[in-house]
């Protein structure tokens, strides 16, 4: 039948690792809900959970990323899918760039993203919310007492979120603490 064939290719990794391929693959073999996570399918095959799947995946990482997740329509992939994929050692560093460019996704913050250098693109492509305590940390793990130039172009891109969380939280002693 149609359904052992399927488990034999998929089983086997006879398939080529497509978008097509991995939606179909979740389709039949998870319950998550495909609409869900269209745009992001390494976020739909993290939820999804199912082996082989992830295991054919982290197999050849590199590729799938490059072919999947990379793809025009794919730009919202989770903060957490994100980080998972910053933080994987198998995947180039070129690769990693481009997924930080790619990926319209805004992160909370970037504790969890382990490379200072990821950490600090991500600050320069304005890929963080703008909080105080995201400064704060940037400065930490910099290694700063003072902010630089990154920082303040940063805090200069996004001057109204600033002013409104200050307003909206009374946090003036706050915020001169951390620019002094």
């Amino acid at each position: 039948s149609k359904k052992n064939l399927l488990d034999y290719v998929y089983k086997s990794n006879y398939y080529e690792h497509s978008s097509e391929n991995i939606w179909l693959l979740l389709k039949v073999y998870s319950d998550i809900e495909g609409q869900k996570y269209e745009q992001g399918i390494y976020t739909a095959v993290v939820s999804a959970k199912i082996e082989p799947l992830m295991s054919q995946i982290e197999e050849d990482i590199e590729s799938f990323v490059n072919r999947c997740v990379l793809e025009d329509d794919n730009i919202m992939e989770s903060a957490d899918s994100v980080t998972m994929l910053l933080n994987n050692e198998n995947i180039s560093d070129d690769t990693k760039l481009k997924l930080i460019d790619h990926n319209a996704t805004i992160f909370e913050d970037v504790l969890s993203v382990e490379s200072v250098e990821y950490k600090n693109i991500l600050f320069e492509e304005s890929k963080i919310h703008p909080t105080l305590a995201n400064i704060d940390y940037f400065l930490e793990y910099n290694g700063l007492s003072a902010l630089d130039n990154r920082i303040i172009k940063f805090i200069n891109s996004h001057s109204r979120q600033y002013l409104d969380v200050i307003k909206e939280k009374n946090i003036i002693e706050e915020a001169k603490r951390i620019m002094k």
